[in-house]
């Protein structure tokens, strides 16, 4: 009796440290054009920056950045400021960038089409070289230098936020987007590339198997107290 009891204890602590937890999604990253490319089906589109104007974007509108070839679908930058938006038309290394603010804690938000996206791939940079952050809609950043940083995932990213230091500004002058080539993560709708991902689903908490736990042991306790019958 003791020994089932104390097995019954012993679930009981690990599934409750277990606690709610989810998967993690697959992606791959890449530094290059055509390495981002390969991890495609078909191929990329592309955010047309030449409808940016040397002005200020200041707005929770922002700028949609349209896809070229196809106006209708369209990408919305915003510059996040600390409860404000702050976010410029400039040029960096001769080509035409949208800048945000010097400010802590401010950014470029880049929201992507439609219901989002499986793989992108960004031209960022910062004012000075500073270190940048980029922070996806999931939850999962990157570290990242001046350059190219593109990403294949296995569920879409609805946005994006790119982030620097104090007093330096997050810079960004290229935007694709394309079908990843991996495995979707299945979803809450059954499907695959669209819905809620069930990795990020919440497993049974750890309370509940303590409380079935907790029950058990009231059973095996009246079995022994009144002398009934494990089996009746």
């Amino acid at each position: 009796m003791l020994s089932s009891r104390s097995s019954l204890i012993t679930l009981a602590v690990a599934a409750a440290l277990a606690g709610p937890g989810s998967a993690t999604a697959t992606s791959v990253t890449s530094t290059s054009f055509n390495s981002w490319k390969s991890s495609l089906i078909g191929s990329p589109s592309a955010a047309d920056f030449n409808s940016v104007s040397l002005a200020n974007y200041n707005t929770a509108n922002g700028i949609t950045l349209p896809t070229i070839g196809n106006s209708s679908v369209g990408y919305v930058v915003t510059g996040p400021d600390n409860g404000g938006y702050q976010m410029a038309g400039t040029t960096y290394n001769n080509t035409v960038a949208l800048a945000g603010s010097s400010d802590p804690g401010a950014g470029l938000n880049v929201a992507m089409p439609g219901s989002g996206v499986n793989a992108f791939l960004v031209s960022v940079g910062s004012i000075g070289g500073a270190p940048l952050t980029l922070t996806l809609s999931d939850g999962e950043s990157f570290a990242l230098s001046s350059g190219l940083f593109g990403i294949s995932i296995s569920h879409p990213i609805s946005s994006f936020l790119l982030t620097t230091t104090t007093g330096s500004q997050a810079v960004i002058n290229d935007l694709y987007s394309g079908a990843s080539a991996l495995q979707q993560d299945p979803t809450s709708t059954g499907g695959s590339g669209s819905g809620t991902p069930a990795d990020v689903a919440p497993v049974a908490e750890g309370a509940t198997f303590l409380m079935t736990a907790a029950g058990c042991l009231i059973l095996f306790g009246a079995w022994r107290k009144f002398g009934i019958p494990a089996g009746a």
